[in-house]
């Protein structure tokens, strides 16, 4: 097995990227697996057993079965991600997987359900509130994917990715970021969750809002920019000096980028000029990034870079290019 050192979630020896937080472990060498976590794993529960095993051949009845075995069952704590269990636990028989690998595959097979039931509802409500960061963030891309994919209302879904932004844990902080924006992106997604009216409720639209600011400052890179993202969405003028403050002092170009792209979509022409200025920039990944997030400016200067960009030299930066002046145009674009 390869441990990742970002989130220590277990890979098979021969995997590449982390399942769980998708870093690299390629260059991570191959620990020998405890004998206890083999002993362990070959007495799983049988109702484990069957719910992956319904997850994967059966279709919905399979996961109607695997819910009513979740909600019979009371979640079983597993230790936090960063954590090292002590010796005295590596002994003991793991009653769930350590790092939520059986219910996040579970969950994540679950997100092409267009009609999902009341028992599949019940599942994933429980599992915004499971032990595991990994469950819990993906609990939060089902119930968008759901949503997406024109389900009914999901009760109290913007309240809980609003409290999701505030996890403890940031790949679920940053999970719930790109879902709110996702959701938001969509109006029939927004309407359908009940974003649209909770955004009219200063009950709601305020502590999102201080969420957002609060994301904006996050210590992780991936939350930053997914606030970012989230924050033209929302932003009022609080935000949008937030958005010009990351521009301004952001380290990681990505997600100054996003800031900037945030502002130009809410007509601030700070964005703009910073995204002309990585235009000019001799890193195709930096022209390229700059090219996609002008797409949404309300600019006109935006409209002349994005030509000069259409017949760069790099396929990746012309391609971006080409795309955005494709959706500031509504036209077919031509992408060589």
């Amino acid at each position: 097995m390869k441990v990742c050192p970002e989130c220590q979630y277990q890979n098979p020896d021969n995997w590449l990227k982390c399942e769980v937080c998708g870093r690299s472990v390629a260059d991570v060498s191959a620990a020998p697996e405890p004998q206890e976590r083999v002993s362990s794993a070959r007495v799983r529960p049988a109702w484990r057993v069957a719910a992956a095993l319904a997850a994967v051949g059966c279709g919905v009845w399979g996961y109607r079965i695997a819910a009513r075995h979740f909600a019979a069952k009371p979640v079983q704590p597993a230790p936090h991600a960063a954590q090292q269990p002590s010796a005295q636990e590596e002994e003991a028989p793991e009653e769930t997987p350590a790092y939520g690998g059986d219910t996040v595959a579970l969950l994540r097979s679950m997100s092409s359900l267009k009609m999902p039931g009341e028992e599949e509802a019940v599942m994933l409500m429980r599992a915004f509130s499971d032990d595991v960061p990994a469950v819990r963030a993906q609990a939060a891309a089902t119930a968008a994917e759901w949503v997406l994919s024109g389900a009914s209302y999901i009760p109290s879904l913007p309240d809980r990715l609003l409290k999701a932004m505030a996890d403890r844990d940031f790949l679920v902080r940053a999970q719930a970021a790109r879902e709110l924006h996702r959701l938001f992106s969509s109006p029939k997604a927004a309407a359908a969750c009940g974003l649209s009216a909770a955004m009219r409720d200063a009950k709601f639209s305020a502590p999102l809002s201080g969420a957002v600011a609060a994301a904006l400052s996050d210590g992780y890179e991936d939350v930053r920019a997914a606030a970012a993202a989230l924050a033209g969405d929302t932003g009022g003028a609080e935000l949008k000096e937030k958005l010009a403050g990351l521009v301004r002092s952001e380290r990681d170009i990505p997600v100054a980028a996003q800031a900037a792209g945030s502002l130009a979509r809410l007509g601030d022409g700070r964005g703009v000029k910073y995204l002309l200025s990585l235009m000019a920039s001799g890193d195709d990944g930096a022209r390229e990034l700059a090219a996609g997030m002008l797409a949404g400016a309300g600019d006109a200067r935006a409209d002349g870079a994005l030509r000069k960009l259409a017949g760069d030299a790099s396929t990746g930066v012309r391609r971006a290019a080409q795309l955005s002046l494709q959706h500031r145009r509504r036209e077919p674009a031509v992408i060589n």
